[in-house]
């Protein structure tokens, strides 16, 4: 549908109205992928779990509230879902440190015990469709206009905190005109994060323990961003990272068992 803008009212398919909405169960999604896991149980005080998954998510409509640019060509709108994530390698274990098994008195008590345990997460980032300056085609979206792809032009960019993608490779599209770039035309930052913990375990008596932990969440406080700056309209904050997940945290627990 098209919208009023400098003379568009004349070309909306229902005169005198605006906007008109309406929701209908038509949407299509697949989803492939190869999926690997490796399990070590509990042997010499280690062990270890590892899953990998290689996919490819493709949707016309990825949500309840998807809004097709073009609501007479639904076909444009298959592209890559925005929670597609190409790949995925998470693994977690737990090791009894053996380096001080032998001790005894307050060497021991000391030095034996302690537990290294974590899950570490490598991701890739999800799907991004790159968006016009709103109502600048003339087409009624509701912000879902897509822009145009720039011949010659490769979308791989710097991938920097203010430019993660080559900007200059999507234009506004022309006036009265659909924006011709995919849906879910470029994949974001992925995540890299470790979550260790390191714990201690003390027999005071025969049925008294202690148990010391300190926990490291994102322990390397490697930076993972997640989200950019899609929308041509935003200027020079177009094509930036506009919020990261959590940098690293650190926390104490003690616990007495009896």
């Amino acid at each position: 549908m098209l919208k009023g803008n400098a003379g568009g009212y004349d070309l909306l398919p229902y005169q005198g109205f605006g906007y008109i909405t309406y929701i209908e169960p038509s949407a299509v999604s697949s989803y492939h992928s190869l999926q690997i896991s490796v399990n070590r149980r509990f042997v010499k005080g280690l062990s270890f779990q590892a899953a990998y998954t290689w996919s490819k998510t493709l949707s016309d409509a990825d949500n309840d509230f998807a809004t097709p640019q073009n609501s007479y060509d639904l076909s444009a709108e298959r592209g890559l879902a925005t929670y597609d994530r190409p790949q995925m390698l998470t693994f977690n274990y737990v090791w009894e440190l053996p380096f001080a098994k032998s001790l005894k008195g307050y060497g021991g008590k000391l030095l034996d015990g302690w537990v290294l345990s974590g899950i570490t997460s490598f991701d890739s980032g999800n799907a991004y469709s790159i968006y016009a300056t709103e109502g600048f085609a003339g087409v009624a979206g509701m912000g879902s206009e897509r822009a145009d792809r720039v011949s010659g032009q490769s979308v791989n960019g710097p991938k920097t905190v203010a430019e993660y993608f080559n900007t200059a490779a999507f234009a506004d599209p022309a006036y009265l005109e659909y924006g011709n770039s995919a849906y879910g035309i470029l994949h974001g930052p992925g995540t890299n994060n470790w979550d260790v913990s390191l714990g201690k375990n003390t027999k005071v008596r025969e049925n008294i323990n202690f148990q010391f932990r300190a926990e490291f969440l994102n322990a390397f406080n490697h930076p993972s961003f997640s989200g950019i700056n899609t929308y041509i309209g935003s200027g020079v904050a177009f094509g930036g990272m506009n919020s990261a997940r959590d940098p690293r945290l650190i926390q104490f627990g003690l616990k007495l068992q009896f």
